[in-house]
């Protein structure tokens, strides 16, 4: 809501007040940062009206949260349907009524009421003092009924309950008024009433909505009559965040997953917030956004009773905080080395970030933990982009109303991307990470984090924040792909959405004719494909991501009969001298498609796949691990080393390790494939096999498998498969072998109605 008011005039008073409220949240549900939960289930776009309990079942926190989301919503949308995004209703009629005056000193009130934006309950209770009676709600109010317009008893702006230490302006000037107001997360450190003193413990949170009235100098002369558009408000988060998984070492003989995605043997709930507002960039940049991340939902913590000066393990001068809890054990405590957030109500209500510090020693029996460095403890006036401080009084206490408190973060050492490039080491950057523009950083035990920002422009907004939950059964993270902060919801389209690449003519060498990794929304078809004759790791196509279509396409090898039968005319010319005269007897190039992990909902429909050393569809792919369990390498092709162009015997069997150098790369399985649909295609002539996996591990040395869930192999024509010598399994190897279709691993699989001919180079081959 916007109100104006000069403080020159007395007693000036705004009749219209019209409305343009600023409110951070999309529902109540993506406002519980720091509380202790399991994950956040709701989703309106279900349509969920209930939760209905059933006998004998284990209770969640997820369905009791779910629950009340879905009412809060319900009760948000149908308020928001009625009174529309900004509204006072007629039995508080001095709701957030703003009424300045000037003399001695500037003065400016809030009227008591109820006002309700974008559906939310905004209520200014008064002060209590002033509050009587309300028969209707039965309840001593501000503004009870029934209504008196003649006696509003409105508090003044520096006595707001969600703004303390606001202050009206002293200088003379027109400034304009508006309502910012949210949802947010309370628990027992916010107020300690929440805890039975008869259980001793909490057990539960509670959501408050928040308002704060503000002023913002009147610099372009707007009247009611100004469109919000040209009113520099604050501006919302632009904030964009895409989760993933990618093939990390187990992180030990409790792992229940094949290194394919999650691979904590703690069934987690991540968080990742923005600490630092700012803009993103691909070098590592502390002046811009930065963030931090918590495996438990940000929900370690512990109140702050005092705050003193003392020498820390190593003799500097450092802060000691008495706090009322070391945490649960552990792992939910804090310990020597830990990072934290020193925050209060104050920086929280201002919209500021806390004092990230490092612990340098934890005293258990006097409840303390002492700081690498010291905290500010001088008042300051509070303020948009102050610096938060602490302020303590007699026997370096905190100050009560304040609730002071300590908030574990887990990053930690050094971060690095996905292709296993150091980030940044976070003992010179004070744990904060510079947030990336399009680099994907790994967080741990193989999940990963991209962000962004919303296209339309924007940047990073202190108190941003993203949650997801990691799951150990299946080795499973919450998708967040590119998802608007948790207080916003834009879902514009990424730039790799939605691409297709149609009716070209490609040819291509030792790299894949195309090579689109980690894509959505990809079409590929009706395309023509000649591969160059020569010895390479790379399929002619290389694709993985989420719903890829590559339908109705020649991929072949560059040899007369092929290039007058797939490729245009003016390319057979210009590149006849390339061209084999004859279909080389046993090819280089690899040929084919390769779909690698982890991919979901890829269909290989109608294509024409002809000639290559191996597989004509390649299903999986590996990653190489160096001895930290980092990426040693980039994206991997069909092999883990350049192929021998003289071998006379192939294989798929993958070695476990791979040596590049000096150092040492340990091979495991990628991502898992899901849902991939392989109809109508015409493979001939291939190496291996006409269908078949990347390779396959040797499963008396480990357990990595090439997996893949839902697979639909159709009406395929498979000829000439196997047409190369097959290099005879190790002995003591674990068994595997080649044929025309070729899966390791499958859960769910149909095979029907394909047609194979003439496999295997010689009778008796392994096939």
């Amino acid at each position: 809501m916007a109100d104006y008011a000069t403080v020159t005039e007395a007693n000036s008073q705004v009749e219209d007040a019209y409305a343009t409220l600023r409110w951070t949240g999309s529902t109540p549900s993506s406002l519980l940062l720091s509380f202790d939960n399991s994950r956040f289930t709701f989703d309106p776009w279900k349509n969920y009206s209930g939760v209905v309990m059933e006998q004998g079942r284990v209770q969640l926190d997820a369905d009791w949260n779910e629950w009340l989301a879905e009412v809060s919503r319900r009760i948000q949308a149908g308020t928001l349907d009625i009174m529309g995004h900004a509204a006072y209703p007629p039995t508080t009629p001095s709701a957030f009524l703003i009424t300045a005056t000037s003399g001695t000193r500037n003065e400016v009130t809030i009227g008591c009421g109820r006002m309700y934006v974008d559906g939310l309950l905004a209520e200014n209770h008064g002060i209590p003092a002033n509050a009587s009676w309300d028969p209707a709600l039965a309840e001593l109010s501000g503004s009870p009924q029934p209504p008196n317009p003649g006696d509003p008893k409105p508090i003044d702006f520096t006595q707001q309950p969600y703004l303390p230490g606001a202050v009206a302006p002293t200088d003379t000037g027109s400034y304009l008024a508006y309502l910012d107001a949210w949802t947010r997360a309370i628990t027992y450190l916010e107020d300690t009433q929440l805890v039975d003193i008869a259980v001793g413990v909490d057990t539960t949170g509670r959501l408050q909505p928040v308002w704060q009235v503000k002023l913002m100098a009147n610099t372009g002369d707007w009247t009611c009559a100004t469109p919000d558009s040209e009113i520099p408000y604050p501006a919302s988060s632009a904030g964009r965040l895409t989760t993933n998984v990618q093939p990390n070492p187990t992180a030990g003989p409790c792992c229940l997953t094949d290194n394919t995605g999650y691979t904590g043997v703690e069934n987690q709930f991540y968080c990742a917030e923005i600490h630092q507002a700012g803009q993103c960039s691909d070098t590592p940049n502390l002046n811009g956004a930065t963030f931090k991340w918590s495996r438990d939902h940000a929900s370690v913590e512990t109140s702050v009773t005092a705050i003193q000066t003392v020498q820390n393990s190593i003799g500097n001068t450092a802060s000691q905080l008495t706090v009322t809890s070391l945490g649960r054990d552990q792992v939910l405590g804090f310990k020597n080395g830990d990072w934290i957030d020193l925050l209060d109500d104050w920086s929280e209500l201002w919209g500021n970030h806390g004092v990230l510090c490092q612990i340098d020693s934890v005293n258990v029996p006097a409840s303390s933990v002492t700081l690498t460095a010291t905290v500010d403890t001088t008042a300051a006036a509070p303020g948009p982009g102050v610096a938060a401080n602490f302020p303590v009084g007699s026997g370096n206490l905190t100050e009560p109303t304040r609730h002071t408190r300590i908030r574990r973060w887990e990053q930690s050492g050094k971060v690095y991307d996905s292709d296993g490039n150091q980030w940044c080491d976070l003992s010179t950057t004070g744990d904060l990470i510079p947030v990336p523009a399009t680099k994907t950083l790994v967080l741990e035990n193989g999940i990963t984090v991209q962000f962004g920002l919303n296209p339309s422009g924007g940047s990073f907004n202190v108190g941003d924040f993203w949650t997801f939950a990691a799951r150990t059964a299946d080795g499973s993270v919450e998708s967040t792909f590119n998802t608007d902060q948790d207080s916003y919801r834009y879902f514009d389209a990424p730039s790799n959405w939605d691409v297709t690449i149609h009716d070209l003519a490609l040819t291509a060498s030792t790299l894949p004719a195309i090579l689109a990794n980690n894509v959505e929304l990809l079409t590929i078809t009706d395309n023509r494909i000649a591969m160059n004759d020569v010895s390479s790791q790379w399929a002619s196509v290389y694709v993985s991501g989420i719903e890829i279509r590559i339908e109705k396409n020649w991929i072949v090898l560059q040899d007369d009969m092929n290039a007058i039968v797939s490729m245009p005319s003016s390319v057979v010319t210009d590149l006849s001298a390339g061209f084999d005269a004859i279909a080389p007897a046993i090819p280089l190039a690899n040929g084919g498609i390769h779909v690698g992990g982890p991919s979901r909902d890829v269909f290989i429909v109608e294509n024409e796949i002809e000639g290559g050393s191996r597989n004509g569809i390649t299903l999986g792919s590996f990653s190489i691990l160096d001895a930290t369990g980092g990426p040693a390498s980039g994206l991997t092709g069909l092999l883990p080393n350049a192929p021998d162009p003289a071998a006379a015997t192939f294989t798929l069997a993958l070695p476990g390790s791979v040596v590049s150098g000096n150092s040492k790369g340990t091979i495991v399985a990628g991502g898992l494939l899901q849902n991939i649909q392989i109809a109508r295609n015409r493979i001939r002539n291939m190496g291996l096999c006409g269908i078949g996996p990347v390779g396959f591990f040797n499963l008396l040395e480990t357990i990595e498998v090439i997996s893949v869930q839902n697979l639909t192999i159709t009406g395929n024509a498979i000829a000439g498969s196997v047409q190369n010598q097959v290099l005879a399994p190790k002995a003591g190897a674990s068994l595997f072998g080649y044929g025309a279709i070729c899966v390791p691993d499958v859960q769910n699989i149909i095979a029907r109605d394909n047609t194979i001919t003439d496999f295997g180079n010689v009778p008796g081959a392994h096939v």
